[in-house]
């Protein structure tokens, strides 16, 4: 099974098993998220790999979800469509 990876705001980051890339001018940091400290209008984010961003929330972060989380978000998603009665197919 392959990672899934997908674009999300860093305010809604949490520590994880995810693992988390953000490119920098200086560096690209792929690490799992620690800790995350949310701010009114930014958000300190701390790497297992010992680096610390801050970033606004409405930043966007690459984030590459293990197998396991990406089959419950595609069951989530399964969950919320009508069923094919409603839907006309």
């Amino acid at each position: 099974m392959t990672a899934f990876a997908r674009i999300v705001k860093a305010g809604s980051l949490r520590p994880g098993l995810a693992t988390v890339i953000v490119v920098l001018p200086a560096k690209t940091i792929r690490s799992c998220v620690a800790m995350v400290d949310l701010k009114s209008n930014y958000i300190q984010i701390a790497f297992t790999s010992g680096d610390i961003l801050s970033v606004p929330t409405t930043a966007a972060v690459g984030v590459v979800d293990p197998p396991a989380r990406r089959e419950r978000l595609r069951r989530a998603a399964d969950a919320k469509k009508p069923p094919p009665w409603l839907r006309g197919a």
